[in-house]
């Protein structure tokens, strides 16, 4: 019923709010593919120029627990003694080149068919 409601175009947004579970269609308009265009774009060219990023002690953390390795430092005496010159274990991510080239392109196409789209 849901999906229903979304796809028919007659029903206006207040409808689907007081009807469901407060899910707002949103009306995907040429201005949103440009700027999500644009957004890509600049997120790539940030990935093209960035050799790496460095996460915070808390993302690090954060990281270890998903990924179930040990990037934090283990309880042995060496560690702890470490621990206590450098407090905050950091994680450095080195994302892969062809990743920016990837948004680039992907932006540059959501652009362009942005530009397509004819006004409404």
């Amino acid at each position: 019923m849901l999906l229903s409601a979304l796809l028919n175009h007659s029903r206006t947004r207040s409808t689907l709010v007081g009807r469901h579970i407060g899910i707002v269609a949103m009306e995907m308009t040429r201005n949103r593919y440009f700027m999500l265009g644009v957004i890509l774009i600049l997120l790539g060219i940030q990935f093209r120029m960035v050799d790496s990023f460095v996460l915070n002690p808390p993302a690090t953390r954060m990281l270890s627990k998903v990924s179930k390795q040990t990037y934090a430092a283990s309880e042995d005496s060496f560690s702890s003694f470490l621990m206590q010159v450098h407090p905050k274990p950091t994680k450095r991510v080195h994302p892969p080149r062809w990743l920016g080239l990837a948004m680039i392109a992907v932006g540059s196409v959501v652009s362009l068919h942005a530009v397509a789209i004819p006004k409404s």
